[in-house]
């Protein structure tokens, strides 16, 4: 028979190994309690979070604040409650992460804490930094390590270089490596001389040779439409047919300096244009008003864009685009002066047919149409700036909200329109440089936004240009690269595009800057396109 003593005893036994148990979990609990599931713990490092981003504003003043008129506060500075919350919510999933491995451990928890925090603060204070400059719109840094024997040799080589936010290099922006000690110093180029075109004598030149070319176009359509061929209008008695004959003479020989001469004698003994209009008054004034307004906004647009070129806000084929469409009006009138012809309803349209945007005129158009389409193309001329600019409606590019938002969206519209080639994208991301690959026309096209209501843009327009230069220089100084199984190179290239989105409401200083870059690449033999995005 069992001996009751010993089964007692093996009871308050089993019972006191149930009571340590059970005490003991109750002190590992209180051990992991004040360690880390107080709220005392993520608030200490919420604070520090706020202190990161307290010493960003303080180093973004510092550097660049005076370089704004206004100089920068705080309040032009965006907002970080995001990324903070971001960083917040990583630091519960890591320290469940610690509790599960270290709470038993109160020296290897509070290292692993320490080391985890370490790292988030690292990742905040680089995304704050990078977020906060770019939303001023300024698109470069400087590379800033601490020039001691811990920083990488990457990063070594890095240091004290300027760097793009939309381009990072080799191992990312500063603070994305781990434990990277580095800084993203805000660049903002100082103050450098407005780029102008190099013009020498060949410019004078290109211009007078695109008047002669509108001259000469004059002559052989008048004769097209009025004639049966251009011999009858050589033999022209009088002034008609002599001053036929120099321009024929001119569009192939060239002429003697007598001949010159007696050019420039019949131009300006010719009829001036009022007395041209005054036929065409009788018969319909209200046209006539028209043809006379838009006459002069082609003669401006000429003079308009030969001292934007010398400015270097345009290009010089849009001076002498410009340039020959005032020419060939000039001359057409001229021959419809002092010929038979006339101005009037039924032969203005083959008129206009050889100016810009004159084949859009419907044969047989009445009195009214024409002076709508003479109107239209008076605004045209008047607006000639923004008149080359696309438009772009439902790209889904949201501007302001960083490259995702704006860059990926405006290559994603791009590839669907299907007229650039290959999107690089899909076969070799982070390609250099360019974007799009058209291999049958030799053709590769850059893709960037800029986003012209940011600070640094609206501050100083100049900037814009500034910030399309370096992209333009990148393009034109592009040696070779290859990403995946996709390799390109310089002498494979025929033709360089750059492709711009700009949003709406771009102001009249920022527009000039941008006709400024698209002259600076045509300088290059770069070609440029902006689309104006409306969202």
């Amino acid at each position: 028979m069992p001996d009751n003593g010993f089964a007692h005893l093996r009871s308050d036994a089993a019972l006191n190994r149930a009571r340590f148990a059970v005490a003991a979990a109750a002190w590992r609990e209180a051990k992991r309690q004040p360690l880390t599931a107080d709220d005392s713990a993520r608030r200490a490092f919420a604070m520090r979070l706020d202190a990161a981003a307290a010493k960003n504003e303080r180093t973004l003043l510092r550097t660049i604040g005076g370089k704004f008129n206004p100089p920068l506060t705080r309040e032009d500075l965006s907002d970080v409650t995001g990324a903070r919350a971001d960083a917040l919510i990583e630091w519960d999933r890591r320290i469940a992460s610690i509790i599960s491995v270290a709470a038993d451990d109160s020296e290897q928890f509070g290292a692993r804490r320490e080391r985890m925090e370490a790292r988030l603060l690292q990742a905040f204070a680089a995304r704050i930094n990078a977020e906060q400059q770019q939303d001023l719109g300024i698109d470069q840094y400087v590379w800033r390590s601490r020039d001691d024997s811990d920083v990488r040799p990457l990063h070594a080589t890095h240091d004290d270089k300027v760097f793009d936010w939309d381009d990072p290099p080799e191992g990312g922006h500063p603070g994305h490596a781990f434990n990277c000690r580095c800084h993203a110093e805000p660049y903002l180029p100082d103050d450098e001389p407005d780029w102008v075109p190099d013009i020498g004598p060949e410019f004078e030149a290109a211009l007078r040779a695109a008047e002669d070319r509108g001259f000469y176009r004059a002559v052989r359509d008048f004769a097209a439409d009025y004639l049966e061929s251009l011999r009858d209008l050589i033999g022209l008695a009088g002034t008609i047919g002599e001053l036929a004959y120099l321009l024929l003479k001119l569009g192939t020989q060239g002429l003697t300096r007598q001949e010159t001469q007696r050019f420039q004698e019949i131009l300006g003994g010719a009829l001036g244009e009022a007395e041209a209009l005054k036929e065409l008054a009788l018969h319909a004034p209200k046209l006539a008003v028209s043809f006379r307004n838009y006459s002069q906004s082609v003669h401006a647009r000429a003079r308009e864009t030969e001292a934007a070129y010398r400015s270097g806000f345009t290009t010089q084929a849009d001076a002498e685009a410009a340039r020959e469409a005032s020419g060939y009006l000039n001359t057409q009138v001229l021959l419809h002066t002092i010929s038979s012809v006339g101005l009037g309803a039924t032969t203005l349209p083959k008129l206009l047919k050889g100016m810009p945007s004159g084949k859009s005129l419907r044969v047989g158009a009445s009195v009214a149409e024409l002076r709508m389409h003479l109107q239209r193309l008076s605004r045209q001329n008047r607006n000639w700036l923004r008149r080359d600019f696309r438009h772009a409606r439902n790209t889904a590019i949201i501007f302001g909200k960083g490259i995702r938002q704006q860059g990926d969206p405006f290559e994603a519209h791009l590839a669907k329109e299907g007229k650039l080639g290959l999107w690089l994208h899909t076969i070799a991301p982070n390609f250099k440089t360019f974007d799009f690959w058209d291999k049958v026309s030799k053709t590769a096209t850059s893709v960037k936004t800029i986003d012209v209501w940011k600070k640094s843009y609206t501050d100083d327009p100049r900037r814009i240009f500034h910030r399309l230069k370096g992209y333009i220089d990148k393009m034109h100084h592009f040696g070779r690269d290859m990403r995946n199984d996709f390799e390109l190179s310089a002498d494979e290239i025929v033709v360089k595009r750059l492709e711009l989105a700009i949003p709406r409401g771009v102001s009249s200083g920022q527009l000039n800057e941008i006709r400024r870059a698209i002259a600076y690449a045509e300088s290059l033999k770069i070609e440029m396109i902006v689309t104006v995005v409306h969202q």
